[in-house]
């Protein structure tokens, strides 16, 4: 499943030396996740899950962060895999105060053997999960929006390269190119004052 992929970010980040609140699965819900921005006061909210134009949604596609409430992301940086979200919440939270905001402003895609596994141990998913992951380590790393769209997006070139030129002469090859161009195409950057 997807968010196993997380994992692997919150363990680099960890890593690092930064401190993590990872609120997944049950946890993943407006309450817990508002009180845990409002107690622990990060600089970056890093999230996956569902989305639209005006909501971003997480455990069971519940409501996280709408337009009644995305102002809890001002003075913070804010990178989310979630579909659309990109549109227009995200610009939301830039006019709403917010410093900056990382995700997709049109459906991210991804393939997979089997979708029920760990993502990063599916020959096709690990690609789509880490191209993606690289961003909002770099974001962690960095509190550079710009960096991380950079690291990201040359993280998506590596990997539709390989599948390009197929080395392993895999019959869905051109279909993993396909998807990955996809998605780095429509990640999307915003800062405070650029929106």
């Amino acid at each position: 499943k997807g968010y196993y992929a997380l994992k692997y970010l919150v363990d680099s980040i960890k890593a690092n030396n930064i401190d993590v609140v990872d609120l997944a699965e049950e946890d993943a819900v407006k309450e817990k996740v508002i009180r845990a921005i409002e107690e622990c006061n990060p600089d970056i909210v890093l999230s996956f899950g569902h989305g639209s134009p005006t909501v971003y949604t997480a455990e069971n596609e519940k409501v996280v962060f709408d337009e009644s409430n995305i102002d809890v992301l001002a003075n913070r940086m804010w990178h989310t895999l979630s579909c659309l979200v990109g549109q227009k919440l995200g610009m939301e939270m830039i006019e709403g105060g917010g410093l900056a905001f990382s995700g997709y402003n049109e459906s991210w895609y991804w393939v997979a053997e089997d979708v029920n596994q760990d993502a990063y141990k599916d020959r096709y998913a690990k690609y789509f999960f880490d191209a993606d992951n690289t961003i909002a380590l770099t974001l962690a790393l960095t509190h550079d929006i710009y960096k991380a769209w950079q690291n990201g997006t040359e993280k998506y070139n590596e990997y539709i390269d390989y599948w390009l030129e197929n080395p392993e002469d895999d019959e869905y090859a051109s279909e993993i190119a396909k998807w990955l161009i996809w998605d780095r195409d429509i990640n999307v950057a915003y800062i405070r004052g650029e929106v």
